[in-house]
């Protein structure tokens, strides 16, 4: 544990601590810089978080239990869509998943939440029971509880024991039974497991679902950037992790939430929990370069003399987007016949973004624009320039145990977590002249 007064934290680590005041009006203190690793300490510290109370003060968090349906669609600005009728009717959401999910479980929920049927179809075995399933499927049926889900085991049936091969195997099947329909996948490898020409492939089995309309979204990593910490195969503690990292992907950093008595969106930080080695996962590619649309304010911010994107292309930056992921500021769940406070990471991420984009393209379907399909392109151009409504809440306070949060894009929280409604106005009157 460090410990000392201000001053003297902020002269060892190259940084001054400041005090804030936050939008509800208490103090918090934090950095500007991400705190630096003391020369005598770098054969011992990768990395050094981001020092900061903010989102760690009594009651700036969301209720007890976590975020209600109700409450994860008001701090996001959803509600206005759902007011309209869009819950996701028509849309498909398919969940990549190796654990089960206890149909009591999912009973459960819709009894103690008061939401529809769930729609739940299954490609592969279920084992009845496990945590990421469930959360998954509760947490996008309670944002676009219209929507029919599939339950997808990739570990069902398998013949080998190569994850590039299991991920590809499960991404055909995928896109051929369920054509343009909005992906979820709350897991992921370090980078460093796949050859080149694997990443390849997989990249390019997405990029060809995303051409039918598939949206695809996958959580960043829960290790604050140092994803490949106890990969054998890699040569740093720093990556990323795939498929996040994959180009055609929109990978998912996480948050820590905060909002107000009566539910109203306060602020979010980046999730981060550097004793624990736990936060919002985030970094650069060592394979993929840049891509086209990956462009904008604060993009390709960070290079160094030896990294891997300090070519003049640079390399691809993960995440893309951001959502709740702490812990700490969950949102409901019901697991072993329970309300229990779901939260796991940024393994929440991926579900919400999904959810929330079955709700725009019933949207956009009813305006007769076409759906979001690969989503990075508009993403980054929304946040490239202002719009008339605000998509993005960008998060400035935080970091990984790498990157620090920054204005606009920033390798812990990318472009930032979603305004749905704003968001899906903007997608409408850009999609709408593509």
């Amino acid at each position: 544990m460090l410990s000392g007064s201000p001053a003297a934290l902020g002269r060892g680590l190259g940084v001054t601590v400041d005090d804030f005041r936050a939008p509800n009006g208490q103090l918090f203190y934090a950095t500007r810089q991400q705190p630096q690793v003391p020369t005598s300490l770098r054969g011992e510290v990768t990395g050094i978080g981001r020092i900061s109370s903010y989102g760690r003060i009594v009651n700036d968090y969301v209720p007890d239990g976590g975020l209600t349906p109700s409450g994860l669609m008001q701090a996001y600005d959803a509600t206005p869509l759902e007011s309209q009728g869009d819950q996701g009717q028509g849309q498909t959401i398919v969940f990549f998943e190796t654990d089960g999910y206890a149909k009591g479980d999912l009973q459960g929920f819709q009894k103690a939440y008061k939401t529809p049927a769930f729609q739940v179809s299954k490609l592969g075995q279920n084992s009845g029971s496990g945590k990421e399933a469930p959360m998954d499927l509760e947490v996008a049926h309670e944002v676009a509880p219209a929507a029919k889900l599939v339950y997808l085991n990739i570990l069902s049936g398998v013949s080998s024991q190569n994850d590039a091969v299991i991920f590809e195997d499960a991404f055909h099947l995928a896109a051929t039974r369920y054509k343009g329909a909005i992906w979820s996948l709350s897991l992921g490898v370090c980078e460093a497991d796949f050859s080149p020409s694997d990443l390849a492939t997989m990249n390019q089995a997405v990029a060809n679902a995303e051409l039918a309309g598939t949206t695809v979204f996958a959580s960043s990593g829960d290790s604050g950037g140092l994803e490949c910490l106890d990969d054998m195969l890699a040569n740093s503690a720093v990556g990323v992790q795939a498929p996040a990292s994959l180009p055609a992907v929109t990978g998912v950093g996480g948050t820590a939430l905060s909002v107000a008595n009566d539910g109203a969106y306060l602020g979010e930080t980046t999730w981060t929990e550097p004793l624990l080695s736990q936060g919002t996962g985030g970094g650069q590619s060592s394979v993929f370069s840049r891509p086209s649309f990956q462009t904008g304010p604060g993009t390709s911010s960070f290079s160094s003399v030896g990294d891997p994107c300090a070519s003049t292309s640079g390399c691809r930056e993960v995440p893309d987007v951001a959502a709740l992921a702490d812990p700490v500021t969950p949102v409901a769940d019901f697991e072993s016949g329970h309300k229990v406070p779901g939260g796991n990471g940024t393994s929440v991420g991926a579900p919400i973004w999904a959810g929330f984009t079955a709700l725009i393209d019933t949207y956009l379907h009813r305006s007769g624009t076409s759906p979001v399909g690969a989503a990075n392109k508009w993403l980054y151009r929304l946040a490239a320039s202002p719009q008339k409504y605000a998509p993005f809440h960008d998060i400035t306070t935080g970091g990984n145990a790498v990157y620090a949060a920054t204005p606009g894009y920033d390798m812990a929280s990318g472009v930032g977590s979603p305004d749905v409604w704003n968001l899906a106005r903007d997608l409408q009157s850009l999609l709408g002249k593509s």
